[in-house]
Order: C-alpha cells, then structure tokens, then sequence
C-alpha cells in the first residue's frame, strides 16, 4: 500500500492545505489458482449442471486485492474452444460443464482467474475425457481415482480391472455382463437392472440401499461374494448363484433361483435362505446326496391349474437320490399362498404320473407347519425321491406340473387366407413338444394339424422360446378354433385355448387383364 496527500502551490507562490492522507495499492501479482480434485473421464451425454454429479474441476483461489472473476477454457477433440464462467463460493470453486453438443473424446481444460486489479493467472492445462460409456470411463480414470456413471441404459459388456471407483446414480441399466476383477463399484441408491452375468472375481460391489434386479429373460450367472440390499429376480430369468447370497434388505424371487451344494451327513444345509425369503433347508439325515441342485420358482403356478398350490415352486435334482430318507424344509410367502390356508398345507411329490403326500413332522411348528410369522414354512421328513416339490392344502393337486408356463398364443389371418399360428412360452421345464389341433365349431370334431411331435426349443428350461406355425389348408371365409397341446416328458398332455380366427377372403379373387402391345 502507498500512502500521498495533494497540495497546490499558485502563481504568487502561495501554497494550500495539504489533501488528507490517500491510501492506494499497486497490485501486480496474479491471483493463485489452486486444483484440489478433479475427474478424468465423464459420460458426456449424462453430466448434470447441479450438484448431484461431482465436479470435473474443484478447487480454491486467492488474491490480495480480491477476485473479480474465474472461468474455465475448454477446448474439445475439433479443436473448438470456448470459456465458460465459474461461481464462487468465497474461496472456493467448482467446475460443471453441460454438454448441449457432445463430442466425446479428449478434452483440454485451462483455468483463468482474474483480480480486482485486472490481474490474470492461466493455470496448467487438465485434461478431461468425454465418453459414451461404462467402459470407456473405466479405461480413461486413472488407478486411485473416481468417476461417475450418470443414470440410463448402456448396452456393453462391462470389465472393471484397475483400482478405481466407479458411482452409479439412480437409475442404471446395464444390458450386458459386468466383471469386476479390481476397484470399487458403487450401485445407485435407486434401481439398477443387469441383463447379463455378474461376476465378482477380485472387485467389491457395495450397494447400501437400492435394489438390484437381474433381469435378463434366460440364465444368468452370479460368481463370487457380496452383500446387497434388495435383490429382485425378473420373470422369467434365471439367476444361478454360485456362492453364498447375502441380502441384507429384500430378496424378491419372480423368475428362479439356483444354487448347487454338497449335501451330505446330519447338517441342515440352506439354499437361499437369506433376505427374508427362508428358501429351502435339506438335511441328508447321515447319508450322501451329493451335489444336489436346488431350483426354487417364484410367484409362478406350479400346476397346470391357475391357484391351487402355493405360487412357489420346488426341483431338487441330487446326484445320489434314490433311496434316501431327507428331511426338506420348504419356505414361502403369504403373498403367494393364493387360495390355500397356511394351518392345512401339505407338501406333495410327483412321482411318474402322480402325486404323492409327503409326511409331515409333527415336532415342527404346529403339526409340521410353521404360521405364526413370514415366511411360513413346512417341514417333511423321509423323502426318498426327488423332482418337482409342491405345496397345497386339501386334496392333492389335479393339475399337473407346469412342464410349459405360455406365455400367449393367437391366430392371424394373411391376405393369401393362410392362418398363422403364433406361440411364446416363459418356461419349458418338461416340456417335450407341441400338437395343433383345429375345429370349425367350438364344440366340433378336431383334426390333427401337425404330423409328427413339434419338438420343444428349450426343453427343460426355465427360459421360453418363440414358435410359429403356418395352416395352409384353411379355407377362406370360414371361422376356425385353434387348440394348443404341451406335452411332457412323462407324456401328459395339457390344452391351452381355444382362439378363434374368421379366414378372411382376402386376395382370393382376382380380376387379370390381358396384356396389349403396341
């Protein structure tokens, strides 16, 4: 600071009164620009203005005579370069670009301040890498640092091998697998959706309170260890777990569950007995089972008769079944008792073409049964057979299993009068094949449309498939009923319809002119 006061002298020599003492600064230092935390790569087309994303700069700055302004140049992989004004928070700065025209690629970013004396400082250049997805972010963040995965749908095949941290905001779906071989993986808060694998081979998922749903429509596989919140299995996916399941909050089963475990000597050996689902408990009772494979269908009808047994379904498969005296503890939800009573459950077997009574333990609960609190539960004892495991209470089931579950079935009508036949299965569990049939009243004779068995695409599968049939021999201005047949492995058939479809006319007629040349 310098200080000076003003007097004046006049043309007779007489001198004024000094000025009072003025204070002025002379400032030729630049203000000082500091970096403390910064990204290497966002997804472009996702980064938020707001606060919810972190900033792909942050940082303080100071300046003796104050700090007029701060801005942030960036120039994109073109070549093009723009500044962008940056709010101070007192000291401190943060930098959030909107990308309103994404060009991913790398980035240059320079940081300039300005003092109130017009002083400027250019900081070193940072760079940045604006990318489109999930696996370009893991291959441009550095080892030891962040990135942040902005909520939508990324259709890639996920592999995070390095020591980084990748957070997820709510919602994130991910059609593909994911790896995590090293690194952090933070899941939303929210939902995230994965249709592929999920494999913990070295990484840490940490998900504190949203749901993770596997939602692939088929198989899908979950290798290694983790905790998760809420876990959701879709309809019609199958989710085969390779290791222990540990679901602090809610697993939720709408597809089918899998797991495959040694059973052998007087232990109680659990499958999914976590998240408040309970699952399954097998006891071999001091004998060799093996390696057993447990599947266990959620909020499905177990028979061909919609409601009569528990909308949870049961299929051990061991090695060394035959012969044996286990003991099974089945578990199930209220919400899926459909028309049954807890307190009259039984458990049934299927046996060939039959079901068989299971005993109950009398010890267990209140005569085998457990229906004081959720999930319920039934315990049996000396089953020596194993397959598919139903519970019903009353008279034993009159359906049988769901060897198909179909998923729909319609006629269509072609302008050429052939009626296509269409049909889409959710399962196929024991599934053989298909027969067509076909009648002109519904309550007529029915011919045979097929000449040999239309063999299953997805035999003994919990996935379905898609099937098509032509009837070329429709006769057009006639209306037809279409019947479906499932047939099982065990020969059963099961009918599904009838549609009814009216052949329209169509093209049939058609008016030809002769050709004329000239």
């Amino acid at each position: 600071d310098h200080q000076f006061r003003v007097s004046a002298t006049d043309a007779g020599c007489n001198p004024s009164s000094p000025t009072a003492w003025q204070t002025t600064r002379i400032d030729n230092v630049v203000p000082q620009v500091v970096i403390s935390d910064s990204l290497d790569a966002v997804i472009g087309r996702g980064y938020p203005v707001g606060g919810s994303a972190e900033p792909v700069l942050q940082g303080t700055v100071a300046d003796g005579s104050g700090v007029a302004g701060l801005q942030v140049q960036m120039i994109d992989p073109t070549g093009v370069a723009d500044w962008r004004a940056t709010a101070l928070d007192g000291d401190q700065w943060e930098f959030r670009p909107e990308f309103t025209t994404v060009v991913t690629g790398a980035y240059r970013l320079r940081v300039q301040a300005t003092d109130a004396a017009g002083n400027v400082r250019t900081g070193e250049a940072h760079d940045l890498y604006v990318c489109e997805t999930i696996g370009c972010l893991v291959e441009h963040t550095r080892p030891g640092r962040h990135a942040w995965v902005p909520a939508g749908s990324y259709s890639e095949t996920v592999v995070m091998d390095k020591p980084i941290t990748l957070t997820l905001e709510s919602d994130v779906i991910l059609t593909g697998s994911l790896t995590l071989s090293d690194g952090l993986w933070v899941a939303p808060s929210g939902v995230m959706s994965l249709t592929g694998d999920l494999d913990l081979a070295g990484g840490t998922f940490q998900h504190s309170d949203g749901t993770l749903v596997f939602a692939g429509g088929g198989p899908q596989m979950l290798n290694g260890s983790a905790t998760f919140y809420d876990l959701t299995v879709a309809r019609g996916s199958l989710l085969v777990v390779a290791d222990d399941l540990v679901v602090a909050g809610t697993l939720n089963n709408d597809g089918t569950l899998q797991r495959t475990q040694d059973v052998n000597g007087s232990a109680d050996v659990s499958f999914f007995d976590t998240g408040g689902y309970g699952g399954l408990i097998l006891n071999a009772n001091s004998q060799d089972l093996g390696s057993t494979q447990v599947r266990i269908h959620g909020n499905r009808d177990c028979t061909t008769i919609s409601g009569e047994t528990v909308r949870r379904c049961f299929d051990l498969t061991p090695v060394n079944g035959s012969g044996r005296d286990a003991t099974l503890t089945f578990f199930f939800a209220g919400s899926e008792l459909a028309s049954n009573t807890c307190e009259e459950l039984n458990a049934y077997h299927r046996s060939g073409s039959v079901w068989e009574l299971l005993a109950l333990d009398p010890t267990y609960g209140s005569g085998g049964r457990s229906c004081a609190s959720e999930p319920y539960s039934l315990w049996v004892t000396g089953v020596s057979d194993f397959s598919a495991f139903v519970l019903k209470s009353g008279e034993p089931p009159g359906g049988t299993p769901t060897a198909v579950t179909l998923a729909s079935f319609t006629a269509t009508a072609t302008d050429a009068g052939v009626v296509l036949l269409a049909w889409e299965t959710a399962s196929e569990l024991e599934l053989l094949g298909f027969h067509l049939y076909r009648a002109e009243a519904i309550d007529g004779p029915q011919i045979r449309l097929n000449e040999t068995l239309i063999p299953g695409q997805a035999p003994g599968s919990t996935v379905g498939a898609i099937y098509e049939f032509s009837d070329v021999s429709a006769v057009p201005g006639l209306t037809y009923w279409y019947w479906l047949e499932g047939v099982d492995a065990y020969g059963i058939a099961t009918r599904h319809g009838p549609v009814s479809i009216q052949v329209s006319l169509g093209n049939q007629y058609r008016l030809y002119l002769p050709q004329v040349s000239k």
